[in-house]
């Protein structure tokens, strides 16, 4: 027999209600406690069945149980299943105009190594967009700093509960695991600065591909043909990405790439011997190249110390331009020339995923807008000219 069945059909979950299911379910085994369909003791029917006699998924069963289980109502004991507490505690008694719902919790997963990441140009402002759309639209929210090693994103969130998760620019390693804990449907979560083409979970990030291609077209279109790529970490999403936007802008512009002008960095923060090579490329006896384009903030202060280095000025002898506007590329002399990401707007939008997601655990599981690229923003500095005559005709 149905352990709804008794109730008469009294207790449903209203789909269309603004009230959130996993909220409506946990009232209703709370009234079935309370009621006393479940006594003291009493172990409570699997959260799959409850599902499907609810008529909601197993992830939204399991999120009302572990609020039931966090007010003391319920004991959940691994390896035996969920029982009532005994003695059993009374559901709490909401005052008018009190707010009876905990703040919800969501998980911020970054990779190992990731540092400092609320004061990162990076990291700081795409949390901040996640707070401020939170703030703005009245979502009280508890943050929860995960650092994770990078395929340990499951066992993060088995360890610590939260109703939704932030994963921060995921390396390819671990996108079989996400994919996994996506299609479980117990995992609301939503993937912020990496478009991998084989990720089919909600992912937002900027059009890579597209900044790299504008930049390197705006240096073609001031006169420059012998351009430079400096890069790090080629084995990131957003790294391949602009790999690929460089190479396509060079066709486009009937330029043949050369694999030597492809200058990889020992880390994003760290040139290392990519200095040298390119003072080597800067100082070529016939063929200097003329532009730099640093896919990268630290890589494009490599680019300016490389240019120190060969002699060469900026732009006068060598233009650089650069990714990510941060409050150095707007100090340093010359002011740098930048593909500008939409940082804030990101985090606002992974938000407004998340929060739909926690709301409605149905949502988005066809899979439409699973990924989804805000366009990267060129802001002309200083740092950019024509070549000279001597140097590249």
């Amino acid at each position: 027999m149905s352990v709804i069945e008794p109730f008469h059909g009294t207790l449903r979950v209203d789909k269309n209600a603004e009230t959130p299911r996993h909220t409506q379910v946990r009232d209703i085994l709370r009234v079935m406690v309370t009621s006393g369909a479940f006594a003291p003791g009493d172990k409570i029917p699997a959260e799959l069945q409850l599902a499907g006699e609810l008529g909601v998924s197993k992830m939204t069963v399991n999120k009302a149980v572990l609020s039931l289980a966090a007010e003391g109502l319920l004991v959940r004991e691994v390896g035996r299943g969920t029982f009532v507490a005994e003695p059993m505690i009374p559901a709490p008694q909401p005052k008018s105009e009190e707010v009876t719902d905990a703040p919800r919790k969501v998980a911020l997963s970054f990779v190992e190594g990731a540092r400092d990441v609320l004061g990162s140009s990076y990291y700081g402002e795409i949390y901040r967009g996640v707070m401020g759309f939170f703030e703005e639209c009245g979502e009280t929210v508890e943050t929860v700093f995960s650092p994770a090693a990078i395929t340990d994103y499951r066992a993060d969130a088995d360890r610590t509960y939260a109703d939704g998760r932030l994963i921060f620019a995921p390396r390819a390693e671990a996108i079989p695991l996400i994919e996994e804990m996506w299609t479980s449907g117990e995992y609301p979560l939503v993937v912020i600065g990496a478009s991998w083409l084989n990720l089919h979970a909600p992912a937002i990030d900027s059009d890579n591909t597209g900044g790299a291609f504008t930049a390197v077209r705006y240096l073609v279109e001031q006169g420059h043909r012998r351009i430079a790529l400096l890069l790090a970490e080629a084995e990131t999403a957003n790294m391949q990405d602009r790999i690929a936007g460089y190479r396509r802008a060079l066709a486009v512009s009937g330029i043949a790439p050369r694999s030597e002008y492809e200058v990889h960095a020992e880390l994003a923060w760290k040139a290392g011997a990519a200095t040298d090579q390119l003072v080597g490329l800067l100082n070529h006896p016939t063929e200097p190249v003329t532009a730099i384009f640093a896919a990268g903030h630290y890589l494009a202060l490599e680019a300016y110390n490389a240019a120190r280095i060969a002699g060469k000025r900026i732009p006068e002898d060598v233009s650089v331009l650069g990714y990510d506007d941060t409050t150095a590329a707007n100090l340093i002399h010359p002011r740098l020339t930048v593909m500008r990401q939409p940082l804030r707007d990101m985090g606002r939008r992974a938000a407004e995923r998340l929060l739909h997601l926690m709301n409605d655990d149905t949502a988005e599981r066809d899979g439409r807008m699973a990924r989804e690229l805000l366009p990267a923003e060129l802001i002309v500095r200083d740092s950019v000219a024509p070549p000279t005559a001597a140097g590249d005709n």
